[in-house]
């Protein structure tokens, strides 16, 4: 009988497990990948001026190099996604936001209303880069176009994918939760 009981409390316990997965998943459009999926991270632990935007952690895997942990916004309505980065005078080097599409897509994007240069990574559903514009121009109403079809797109402080090493063909993992 003590069996029976510590089988049905093992999988209650799983299926609750499920659930806050299945959730975190909803709340972000995003699978996690990586180990150990936690909670999205507080809103009091985003960079100061940010919206009210869920926060996770991308890590960069530069083919070589150390990996890079990023704390991110995640903008996947459309507008979050037409936000962006808009009005920020500063983004330190381990933040980005991180934008999620529903589906692969090559929709442009442009610097409009955005003081500060930027690096954008556009990156598959294979959470591979396919493609990295550097130093986008502040304030540009120029389209930036990927050359290949994305799913996520990671737009960085300018000059952090060249101090990585980032190239296209290099490893993004998405995760939910704390470093």
């Amino acid at each position: 009988m003590k069996k029976f009981f510590w089988l049905l409390g093992s999988v209650l316990l799983l299926a609750a497990a499920c659930q806050k997965v299945e959730k975190a998943q909803e709340e972000t459009g995003i699978a996690p990948e990586g180990e150990g999926t936690a909670e999205v991270l507080k809103q009091e632990e985003a960079p100061e001026g940010t919206a009210s935007l869920s926060v996770a952690n991308v890590v960069l895997r530069p083919s070589a190099g150390d990996p890079v942990t990023l704390t991110v916004e995640i903008a996947r309505t459309p507008e979050e996604r037409a936000q962006g980065l808009q009005g920020r005078e500063n983004l330190p080097d381990n933040h980005g936001m991180w934008f999620v599409f529903a589906e692969d897509v090559q929709d442009p994007f442009w610097m409009h209303n955005t003081p500060i240069s930027l690096d954008l990574l556009f990156v598959d559903a294979a959470y591979k880069i396919v493609d990295i514009v550097a130093d986008a121009e502040p304030n540009s109403e120029d389209l930036i176009v990927s050359r290949h079809p994305y799913r996520f797109a990671l737009e960085l402080a300018a000059g952090v994918s060249a101090r990585h090493g980032l190239r296209v063909g290099d490893a993004v993992e998405f995760r939910l939760g704390p470093p």
